[in-house]
């Protein structure tokens, strides 16, 4: 299906450099104190997070088109 959709709905796709130094030095300072916890950040947990945060806080951001309208 996914393909399907490839071929008849105009698509493009988007990149970012973004530099993580504070989030690895954050994940690593994490890591440590949950360390007797057994818990593990990896740095998917970040992105997760700060794409939900970013969806939240631009909702248009997170939007589809339906027919003639645009869907949030």
């Amino acid at each position: 299906m996914f393909l399907t959709l490839l071929q008849t709905i105009p698509h493009y796709y988007l990149t970012v450099d973004v530099d993580m130094t504070e989030v690895l030095a954050l994940r690593q300072k994490l890591n440590t104190l949950l360390e007797k916890d057994n818990v593990k950040l990896s740095v998917n947990d970040f992105i997760i997070k700060a794409s939900a945060l970013a969806c939240k806080k631009v909702p248009e951001a997170n939007s589809s088109f339906l027919d003639t309208v645009i869907r949030e």
